[in-house]
């Protein structure tokens, strides 16, 4: 039984690896010049917004510029609503001083070694 089972196994595999990829298609390719990204961060200690800029220098290189602007909570921060009768519903943030606002930049350079083959390939 063991030996029956080592070789529908073998069989069985080496006809899957036969036609992995499938056909490869002949589709005319589009080159974008330029990508632009835009998305909003929310995490556990704060919020933001990036953007993101890529400039096609040609085929296989494009360069990459991002800012980004966020907000940090400290984490000994906890809000409180009190619930006197002079402040119904007012609420304050316990322990904290400042406020925190992060700005930051980036400049990248990316290179593509190999493209796609055909659409939905890895």
């Amino acid at each position: 039984m063991r030996t029956i089972s080592v070789i529908l196994f073998l069989v069985l595999s080496s006809l899957k690896s036969a036609f992995p990829q499938g056909e490869i298609d002949t589709q005319s390719k589009i080159l974008y010049r330029n990508e632009r990204t835009f998305a909003a961060i929310v995490s556990s200690n704060g919020y933001g917004a990036d953007f993101r800029f890529a400039k096609r220098l040609d085929a296989f290189r494009k360069s990459l510029y991002v800012l980004e602007f966020s907000y940090i909570k400290h984490e000994k921060e906890a809000k409180i609503t009190l619930l006197s009768s002079q402040t119904l519903g007012n609420s304050f943030v316990f322990g904290k001083l400042n406020a925190f606002y992060a700005l930051r930049g980036g400049i990248g350079f990316q290179k593509e070694i190999f493209g796609k083959q055909d659409k939905g390939g890895i």
